[in-house]
């Protein structure tokens, strides 16, 4: 590579280099790193151009970097410990901790903690993803497989929060990992980190736009626990406490019907007592095929994934907050594409993973996932028109009272698989119209606000990804073309669909009388 700043064509994705040549100055600076990736990614050619280009501060000037101390947890039983999330779970729609920490046995505990608006940077494995810390992440304790990134004026923290998940930060922070087999990022990888200093109107639109961003994440969330809640409370629900873990006795008369299942996890204690909760409080029991227009899976298929294409997700892709689709399939690969693609207020339920995981999880589709290949690992569930979709994935996915019922249907060792045959064979208790509606109306309100949020925030990405390309071509003017390019491209076209759909659905099946004015 020459003294002299090479342009790069940021407008598109950059591939990694087969070689480069560098300056010996080059290998000088920073950690004076040898390994090729470092210099082949991309991340130094836009390290390099943005120091050209624009006024820059290193990171560590504008915000306290750092990691807690590796952590060894002694587990505890819920009641006794202090919920442990890990680095993926933090990412979660719906953040389940399935570890308990002995608070007294936790070095360094209060550290462990996040405040409201930190930022966090996973730094092991897939390095370099972004959130910040809103509703769920409090009051619990965070991997130290996350760095912490504390800005020094918290009227940064909208730019900063947008700037890493731009494709400029990403690739920067992804160019510096290191290891063979396991990456790592550490905190000094991102003290140089360069930040380009953008004009204070920008900077303030950024702020309001991801403050505005977690204020509907963090009530989607509230909304999410609120149905739950609901729900339980229209049984009297005696499930807390029991264990699907442990010896049991079954009859043998129960492996005389069905399927004839002779796994254990089958007739596990937690989904029996959840069915006979179910069976005594619900005014009726409705067999599945009953309430939906359909319920089948997709055939496995080939991934051959391309630059250009259309984007893949898989079905950990599903319960994440907006995550990032980088995988994309050529149209020409896969003349039946559309064979994949799910429409707003279907249910997705992943049907294959670790029980302890994502399997037999449900999420609500939206207008976001319009014309995306989904995976062939997922379930789709179409509402009838007799069922409110929003009360069908609560009926379903309730972490006591539903999600259990799901997981007996599970077949295999290695990785457990749930068949649409077995998944038709559940009964949905039906409740009172007046319940029904009130869960319905905040699961659907919940999904609503996270798609806008996840739109919000890709615009907002947009917006600063075109500022910069805009300064870096010569052509400031075509920042606000871009601008509103983006804005239409990513936010209101998914959330006005949703609406739509949202709107005929409780129409068309229930009723509601949900006052939606401020949607």
């Amino acid at each position: 590579m020459s003294q002299a700043v090479a342009r790069i064509p940021l407008t598109l994705s950059i591939p990694e280099s087969d070689y480069v040549s560098l300056p010996v100055a080059a290998l000088a600076r920073g950690e004076r790193r040898l390994d090729g990736e470092a210099y082949l990614t991309g991340g130094f050619g836009i390290r390099t151009q943005l120091q050209a280009d624009f006024e820059c501060k290193d990171l560590s000037v504008l915000a306290h970097v750092w990691q807690p101390n590796r952590l060894k947890g002694i587990q505890v039983s819920p009641e006794h410990g202090t919920p442990f999330l890990t680095a993926t779970q933090v990412f979660d729609l719906r953040p389940r901790p399935r570890k308990f920490l002995a608070s007294s046995r936790t070095p360094y505990l209060k550290s462990r903690f996040v405040e409201p608006g930190w930022i966090l940077v996973t730094c092991s494995g897939s390095v370099g993803d972004v959130i910040c810390s809103y509703a769920p992440h409090f009051d619990r304790v965070i991997s130290h497989d996350l760095l912490r990134v504390a800005p020094f004026d918290q009227s940064l923290t909208g730019f900063l929060y947008t700037f890493l998940r731009t494709r400029f930060g990403r690739t920067m922070m992804r160019s510096t990992r290191y290891g063979s087999v396991v990456k790592h990022l550490e905190p000094e990888h991102l003290f140089d980190l360069p930040v380009p200093r953008i004009p204070t109107v920008l900077q303030e639109a950024l702020a309001n736009e991801i403050e505005t961003v977690f204020a509907m994440r963090s009530e989607a969330y509230k909304l999410t626990l609120l149905a739950e809640h609901q729900y339980a409370e229209c049984y009297e629900d005696p499930t807390q406490g029991v264990s699907s873990e442990g010896q049991f006795v079954v009859k043998v008369l129960a492996v005389r019907s069905g399927r004839r299942r002779l796994d254990a996890y089958h007739y596990n204690p937690s989904a029996a007592v959840a069915l006979a909760t179910i069976r005594r409080g619900a005014f009726r029991m409705d067999p599945l095929p009953d309430v939906t227009a359909g319920v089948f899976g997709v055939p496995r298929f080939k991934h051959v994934y391309a630059h250009k294409g259309i984007p893949y997700v898989d079905s950990e892709d599903l319960f994440k907050i907006n995550p990032e689709l980088n995988k994309l399939i050529p149209e020409v690969t896969k003349a039946d594409a559309q064979r994949y693609f799910v429409q707003p207020l279907w249910l997705l339920m992943a049907s294959s993973g670790q029980l302890y995981g994502l399997n037999g999880s449900v999420v609500l589709a939206t207008g976001r996932d319009r014309g995306r290949i989904v995976s062939n690992h997922v379930l789709r569930i179409v509402p009838g028109t007799g069922i409110r979709p929003g009360y069908l994935v609560m009926a379903l996915g309730h972490p006591s009272l539903g999600r259990p019922l799901v997981l007996t249907l599970a077949f295999g060792s290695e990785v457990p698989e749930i068949a649409a045959e077995d998944l038709k064979t559940l009964e949905i208790p039906r409740l009172s119209q007046e319940s029904e509606q009130l869960i319905a109306d905040a699961v659907e309100r919940a999904a609503a606000l996270r798609a806008t949020a996840d739109a919000q925030e890709d615009a907002a990405v947009a917006m600063l990804e075109a500022f910069f390309e805009s300064r870096i071509s010569g052509h400031p003017e075509e920042h606000a073309l871009r601008v509103a390019q983006y804005r239409g491209a990513y936010a209101k076209q998914p959330t006005t669909e949703f609406e739509s759909a949202w709107a005929t659905s409780a129409a068309l099946n229930l009723g509601s009388t949900m006052d939606r004015r401020d949607g």
